[in-house]
């Protein structure tokens, strides 16, 4: 089977969502910048006679590195597992996350899309997930936009594998659920 030929020279980083773990609730991560998957592998070398004679690795998880430029606060309450809230009205309406010594996280989607030279595109998805850093979670910076920037485990969900790829010929949105 041959390779296609679409979704292959992709460009940037268009979309990225989070999801709960439920597929009830999506949001945007809002002003999407990077999403990077790397596999993590297991396995070993088998030395003797002075020499490499077999090696074996295999897919146990994944890590996954992805940042945005917009600030989510619905977004990042899936990640953490925690309740908005919401005080006041227009124009005072004011909107609090808190994040308390103790909090378990929990697993949520996570799906990145980019487009490809032509009219197709490529979508990341990984079906369980759960943070394990926010190095960039509150730097504010002067004379610079702020990012927001964090860090994944991807699990094997027991049917969806620890990710896919989709490659589309004709462009379409990453999933709902």
């Amino acid at each position: 089977m041959a390779s296609p030929t679409y979704g292959n020279v992709v460009y940037g980083c268009r979309d990225i969502k989070i999801t709960n773990i439920g597929g009830t609730t999506q949001e945007d991560l809002g002003a999407a910048v990077t999403a990077e998957f790397v596999p993590e592998l297991e396995g070993g070398i088998l030395k003797g006679d002075d020499s490499n004679k077999a090696g074996l690795w295999y897919i146990v998880g994944g890590q996954l590195k992805f940042s945005g430029g917009q600030f989510s606060a619905a977004a990042l309450a899936i990640m953490l597992g925690v309740s908005l809230s919401t005080t006041g009205s227009t124009p005072n309406e004011v909107t609090t996350i808190q994040l308390n010594a103790g909090l378990r996280l929990p697993y949520f989607k996570f799906y990145a899309q980019a487009l490809d030279e032509e009219s197709g595109d490529i979508h990341l998805l990984c079906h369980k997930v759960k943070l394990s850093g926010m190095p960039g979670f509150m730097k504010l910076e002067n004379g610079n936009f702020r990012m927001n920037e964090f860090e994944a485990e991807c699990f094997d969900d027991g049917s969806n594998g620890v990710i896919k790829t989709a490659q589309h010929e004709t462009a379409t949105a990453v999933p709902a659920s």
